[in-house]
């Protein structure tokens, strides 16, 4: 199976109540690590209207190749083991790529030239 284009990781952590503070800090800091690293495209940090101790942290990456780098990287590694004194369980991590068959892709030459068959 081909590798991947792009990749979203999608984290889920469960914040001990009281922990909030210093855990939204330290998130702070791992984002600014994955600011600086190679492959990566942005992230967005949410937490659940119905459970407010549940955080959803979402990156996108240029690569299955630039995340799994990012994820073994030593500085990446210490902090996330300082976050988890903040949770009540282990992440939940899932890494997705976008679903795209050959009969959704679309010939660009084709539609430019009009010779697309509708």
């Amino acid at each position: 199976m081909a590798r991947p284009g792009f990749v979203r990781t999608n984290i889920v952590r469960w914040v001990k109540e009281g922990s909030e503070a210093s855990f939204l800090s330290q998130m702070r800091d791992l984002r600014r690590l994955a600011l600086n690293a190679d492959g990566f495209i942005g992230s967005e940090h949410l937490w659940s209207v119905e459970h407010k101790h549940k955080h959803l942290t979402t990156q996108t990456w240029t690569s299955l190749d630039a995340w799994h780098r990012f994820k073994s990287h030593p500085d990446r590694v210490h902090m996330v083991k300082k976050l988890q004194d903040h949770l009540t369980e282990e992440p939940l991590e899932d890494v997705y790529t976008p679903y795209v068959k050959e009969r959704f892709s679309i010939d660009l030459e084709a539609l430019q030239s009009g010779r697309h068959g509708n």
